[in-house]
Parts: C-alpha cells; structure tokens; sequence
C-alpha cells in the first residue's frame, strides 16, 4: 500500500520523538549533560505536529526503533593508513535513534538493482563495527576487506548519462543487524496500527457476543474489517482506526461497569487513553449522558409559586426571548443553558437518577492522563491547549468531489455521510442491516433490553450526525465516522443471525450440522465483502458499491476516487526502469516524506529526485506523476502545458479509470 500524505508526516514526526526520547536516555542513563525534559527541548520536540495527541505516534516510533531494520547509505569508503585489509566507511544520515552504537556490528550490502532484487545474503558484501559518531555520520571499521575492492563494488559505472542495462536502486548500504529488526522501517511504522485494528475487531467480537451471543459478535467483527474500505484504513499508520479502537473500548469498559466498580477505573483510563489518541475522543461521554438520561430518565416537578398574571407573562416572554436569541446567535448550548435557567425561575424542580460511577471518574483522570503524559502540554499548559482545540475548531476544508460539485467551503450537504455510507458499503451488509433494524428495532424489541437497544441506536447515529452538521470539514471520507460503522456492523451481524436461526431451522438440529450451516451461511454473505476488500487493498478509497455503479460509476456521477496521494506508489516501478539517471520527478500529490521513505524502503532509486510540480520550461528527463482528482484540474492542463504534451507515457487504472498518469517532458527548455 502507498504511503498516503498523513502517514509520510507521522513517519516523520513519530521518529522525531524517538530522538527527543533517546535524548532523556542518555541524560538519564549516559554521559550527556543536555536538559532533555526542559522547556526548550521539550517545546521544540513536541510542538512539531501538535494538532494531534502523541500516543500513536509514540508507539509508531518505538515500534520502527525496536523493529525497524535500518538501512543506510554508505557515503564513502577508504583505507586505513597502516593496514591494507581495513576500511573505514563512512554510513550518512544516521541519527542516534536508529541504532548503530559504538561498537555494534552492522552488515555491509552490496548495490540493489532494478530488475534483480536480491536478498541480502546474495547482497553481502562483509561486517564492520562501529567505531564512531560524526555529527549525523558514523564511521566503521571493517577489518579482512580490501578497501578497493569494497569502494569498487559499491561505485555504480557511469559511462553515459543515459540509462545502463541494469541500474541501482540503492548503492552500498550498512545494515542493522538486531535480531528485533526483522521488518521494514514503514511497516515497523505501521506496525502499531494493525495492532489496534486487531484489537478492534476483538472488541466488536466481545461486546456483541455480551449482548447477542457469539454468532452475532463473529459475523459483526468480520463484517466491520471487511467493508473495503475499512480494510484499506486498517494497514495505514494513521490514527482513525486506532482513536475507533479507543472508542468502542471505552463504551465496552462503560458497560461493564455498570456492574462492576473496577471496571469505573479501567473505562476513566480506557478514555485517558482515548484523548491521547485524538480529539474524538472528547465526544465519546455524549452519547454515553445521551443513554443514560433517555433510559434512566430525570424525575421533575413543577413548584406552584404565587404571581400576578402580569408578572408571570413577563418572566416567561423574557425568557422565552433570551432562548430565541441565544439559539439563533451563539448557539445551541448556549440555548440550553438559557432554557435550564428559564425552567429554574419557573419553579421547574429536576430530580436526577443515581449517576453512573464512570462519569465521576472520567473527567479526572482522563483529562489527568492528557496533561501529565503529553509533553507539549507540561508547559504554558493553558495556551498549548487552546491552541490544540483552536486548530481544529478553525480546521481547513480540503476539496471534496461529491455528485460533480467541489465542496470547499461550508455549508455541506446534510445527507454526506449517509449518502457516502451507502455508496460505499457492500449491498449485501446494506441488506443485511436493514434486516437488523427490523428484527432489534421492531418485531423483536421485547425480546432485547431497551438500554442495549438505545445504546446502540444513540452511537450509530452520533459520530454521523457529527459529521453532518453543516460546518464540519468532511475531507476525510469514511474514516471520520468509522465509530458508527461499529454499530452498523454490530445490527448487520443481528440481522445474519436472525436469517441464520429461520434458515438453520429446517436442518438436523445436531451441532456440527449448525455449526458448519452457520459458517457456510457467513462465508456465503462476506465472500463479496471479502473480494474486494481485497482487491481495492491498495485503492481503498476508489471502492464503490453497486449502488454507485463501482468506480465507474462513481467516476461517471462526479464522485472523489481518491485523495491523501498514496497512489504514487503505484508509478515507481515504471520510474526505476525508465528515468534516466539523476531525473527531477515531479510526484504533485506525493509528499517529499513519502518519496523519502520509498527510497529508504528501497522501493525508489535514490539518485531520483522530487518536486511538487513540474517545471515551467523543462527539459527531457523531467517527469510527472499525476493524480487523478477534479480539484486537480488545472494541474493537468499546466502538465500538458508544461510537458509538451497530453498523451501520458503510462497509466496506472482500476477497473478501467484511470488513477495515475506519468507523463515525460517533451516540451521546449528555457533556449
């Protein structure tokens, strides 16, 4: 899968706290004398990327530091004076949280070529030591080598500035060689995230088997991971999955501790946890109050209190008009507030249930956990706070493709997330819900407690409902209500079970007969799910149901095919075969984080390199990488403009709609 545009940011940023962490190492544990936990140290560490709480991006980091193996070039190569069988090798851009201590052992490997990709025992070239460390370099020792024969084979021949048969991806690298290091550094880096996916899919498997039993709680886990685009945001080193993950946790924790005063204490860490994974997760005790006021409603009554009928018209139409122009010019809370004040001088007496536990707890120690575990919060705490809030409260509106029209700028359509919701999920799971619906909601409602019924109901419709107010950016797709597709799992696995236990009725009531009836039925109804979860694997955001006609469809109505640049990924094999060397090759929706990290996972040459867009005058050489978006249009017309022509060297398509053009300058230069 491509690295999308989030991903290539906390790439940076999460091994950028990896730095900061292995400075508190060594001043805690080492000889250096910096000030690692002070205010200079720690702002200028943790301020960078701070709209977003640090927890995943911490265990993104520490994931790619502990299992990350780390590959870096080698710079130079040379002779010892005394010894004509040591090299010193110099290995560039090595910073202190990738390893290579003094005195580790690390393999040198030999150049990687485009069309033969070898392993590195076919790659080994020898071992060094590490001996020291040069500002962002290291040098190594690597004793029974012969440094000519080592600089000779890690020099690529260049005897024309064309293209050779066979060129390198890579020159000569060092390599770790931890036992730990068994994974790519990005898929380290994501590595975290397909965790909490796991765990997620455990969650829904666990609090739909509390509610329904384990038919339910199976096919609800398995339909939740196999909406295709729920796939695809599974693998990505991003926080939607995993701030989902916190949610239902919490929910799960609330439930249970309803019952169980331990679980008080797990469900307030459960939500520390969660505000430290994204700013969602201020929302998650909503619904919970939203539950508890609708299924324990508040006992009220109303005190008799002696006035003129004068005095009572004018306390009333006061009232009622303070509620009016609060509603209309600061907003709804404000309205309520001003109702509940108009009640109290009417003599509205409100008497409330018995609070649930978890919302005394809540607040302290979740709000606790965010402060003390987040370091850019440890100083001018109140301003980095705000700051944190004011950036999303005045977030950007990045272009959205919906039925033709460029959504840019609020007010947006009421009907997005249910109209995405159902052009993007499998009919067969539209289907299946739809039975769901029925079945809990209408014929069957004695036979499921009323508080399961509205707790699913209030988080179904939250996180949708959310995204539906008319200013609120929508520019994430699907992921941005991930938390309610729990739920519509959860009632899609209700609705299988119901059709299950009418169709299982006519077989032999023995177990291994229901048992295997049972699972054919939901390998019946999720094999489509399946496929193309699997086949959009690597264009999540392209999958469109039947509904939509697929992406053709979804194409031919105007609809966003893709965004976030991943597909960038998809043209570099075509670039390592066909650029020449040393080309400028302008990746327009691909970050420069993203094509550096192609290239430190070896899948970009590394003599390649990037810009945005393509130069007015270019010369032959220069290549562009276009995204297929409408909001990308002008892009295109300046491409063709500035490549000399409209015809792409090559497309890369789904289903026939092109997702990515590379286009070659063909154009004039400067003279």
């Amino acid at each position: 899968m491509g690295f999308s545009r989030d991903e290539s940011f906390y790439f940076r940023y999460s091994e950028s706290y990896q730095h900061w962490f292995t400075r508190v190492g060594e001043q805690f544990f080492g000889d250096a004398k910096h000030n690692a936990l002070g205010k200079k140290e720690v702002t200028q560490s943790w301020g960078q990327n701070s709209e977003h709480p640090p927890l995943m991006k911490v265990l993104f980091g520490f994931s790619w530091r502990w299992f990350g193996k780390k590959l870096r070039n080698v710079e130079t190569i040379r002779r010892t004076a005394h010894d004509d069988n040591v090299a010193r090798i110099r290995v560039k851009n090595v910073s202190p949280s990738d390893g290579f201590k003094k005195g580790d052992q690390v393999q040198i490997l030999g150049p990687q070529l485009v069309n033969n990709k070898a392993s590195d025992a076919r790659k080994h070239l020898g071992w060094a030591t590490v001996d020291k460390r040069v500002g962002n370099a290291v040098e190594l020792v690597a004793k029974g080598v012969n440094p000519d024969s080592l600089k000779a084979a890690c020099t690529e021949p260049r005897t024309s500035n064309r293209l050779e048969p066979h060129p390198w991806i890579t020159g000569c690298q060092a390599a770790t060689t931890s036992t730990l290091h068994f994974m790519r550094e990005s898929t380290a880096m994501r590595f975290p995230a397909w965790v909490m996916a796991g765990i997620l899919i455990a969650l829904i498997f666990l609090l739909a088997t509390l509610w329904f039993g384990p038919w339910v709680g199976l096919f609800a886990a398995l339909t939740f991971l196999f909406i295709p685009r729920h796939f695809f945001h599974a693998h990505l080193c991003t926080f939607d999955t995993a701030v989902t993950t916190m949610i239902v946790a919490v929910i799960y924790a609330f439930w249970r501790s309803l019952k169980s005063r331990k679980w008080v204490f797990i469900c307030s860490i459960l939500w520390g946890l969660a505000l430290l994974t994204k700013l969602n997760a201020f929302f998650i005790p909503i619904p919970l109050v939203a539950w508890w006021l609708i299924t324990v409603p508040p006992q009220w009554r109303i005190e008799k209190r002696e006035r003129t009928r004068v005095r009572n018209t004018a306390i009333h139409g006061t009232w009622a008009l303070i509620t009016l122009f609060s509603f209309l010019w600061m907003g709804s809370m404000t309205a309520a507030c001003a109702l509940l004040c108009w009640g109290t001088v009417a003599g509205v007496r409100i008497k409330l249930q018995p609070i649930p536990q978890a919302f005394l707890w809540m607040p302290p120690i979740g709000i606790s956990m965010l402060f003390l575990l987040w370091p850019l919060l440890w100083y001018d705490s109140a301003e980095s706070f705000t700051n944190y809030l004011s950036f999303h409260l005045n977030h950007i509106h990045y272009l959205q493709q919906y039925f033709g029209e460029i959504l840019a700028v609020p007010p947006f359509p009421l009907s997005f997330p249910f109209t995405m919701t159902a052009l993007t999920v499998p009919v067969v799971l539209l289907v299946l819900f739809g039975l769901g619906v029925v079945t809990l909601y209408f014929t069957e409602r004695a036979e499921v407690a009323s508080n399961i019924r509205w707790m699913i109901l209030l988080n179904l419709i939250f996180s949708m409902l959310l995204i539906a107010m008319p200013e609120t950016p929508i520019f994430g797709g699907i992921k941005h209500w991930l938390a309610s597709m729990v739920f519509f799992a959860l009632i899609a696995g209700y609705g299988f079970n119901w059709l299950r236990k009418q169709l299982l009725t006519r077989l032999p009531n023995k177990m291994p007969v229901a048992v295997i009836g049972s699972l054919m039925l939901a390998a019946l109804f999720l094999g489509s799910s399946v496929s193309d979860s699997l086949q959009y694997r690597l264009f999540g955001t392209s999958y469109y149901n039947e509904i939509a006609g697929g992406v053709r469809g979804a194409r031919d109505n105007g609809m966003h095919r893709q965004f976030w640049g991943y597909s960038g990924r998809y043209a570099l094999d075509y670039l390592n075969k066909n650029a020449p060397r040393g080309s400028h090759v302008a990746f327009h929706n691909t970050t420069w984080d993203a094509v550096t990290w192609y290239q430190r996972d070896g899948l970009l040459r590394h003599d390649l390199r990037w810009r945005r867009d393509p130069p007015r005058f270019c010369q032959p050489g220069t290549f562009y990488v276009f995204h297929y978006q409408k909001s990308f249009a002008q892009n295109q017309l300046n491409a063709w403009t500035n490549m000399g022509s409209w015809v792409p060297d090559n497309i890369i398509s789904v289903d026939g709609v092109p997702m990515l053009s590379i286009y070659s300058c063909k154009g004039r230069d400067k003279t």
